[in-house]
């Protein structure tokens, strides 16, 4: 798959994979989790102002989060 894209998957390809034991939930766990899933397939996701009520600060996208962060993340010098 291409950088960018994304796979659609719905509860179908479920049962193979909770059969084989892929998945480590038992197969009424499993089944809950994908009615769950299912029901807010095509919905919006929600937005809460809860970040902001908790940090005081407007939440960032992850995007923002990195850029702010990646230094964060570059070594310093190369690791023996």
């Amino acid at each position: 798959m291409r950088a960018g894209m994304f796979a659609t998957n719905t509860p179908a390809w479920a049962p193979s994979i909770i059969a084989d034991g892929r998945v480590g939930l038992p197969e009424f766990a499993a089944d809950a989790i994908l009615r769950v899933w299912a029901a807010g397939q095509g919905r919006p996701a929600e937005v809460s102002a809860l970040v902001t009520e908790v940090t005081g600060q407007p939440a960032r996208t992850y995007a923002q989060w990195a850029r702010d962060h990646a230094q964060d993340f570059r070594v310093s010098k190369p690791v023996p």
